[in-house]
């Protein structure tokens, strides 16, 4: 993929948010902040990643969205990586797993 396809992604995954803010549904709109933070992680912006990851897990996690919280606790394990932490890299993908094991 380009990094212009990326660039609409995140464009495309705002309008869902403000779709959903729209009709009140505050318990979807983990998923696109989530869709954000991998598309800016792959850009290379760590910063921006981490701040729509943690604003997804924290939605995902005050509605008890198992799945949601398992990818962006997987995304956030990568962006550990990234920042060469592998301990906690670990520890996210294992508590991942486990999430997606109990929602399968």
């Amino acid at each position: 993929m380009r990094q212009g396809d990326f660039c609409t992604a995140i464009s495309r995954q705002k309008q869902a948010l403000e779709l959903f803010a729209k009709i009140g549904d505050t318990k979807h709109s983990s998923w696109p902040l989530i869709r954000m933070g991998e598309a800016f992680l792959v850009l290379g912006d760590i910063q921006k990643a981490v701040i729509h990851m943690a604003d997804g897990l924290e939605i995902a996690e005050s509605v008890g969205n198992k799945r949601d919280i398992a990818w962006a606790t997987k995304n956030l394990g990568a962006i550990f990586l990234c920042h060469g932490v592998p301990d906690s890299a670990q520890e996210a993908f294992q508590k991942s797993i486990q999430l997606f094991r109990e929602t399968e």
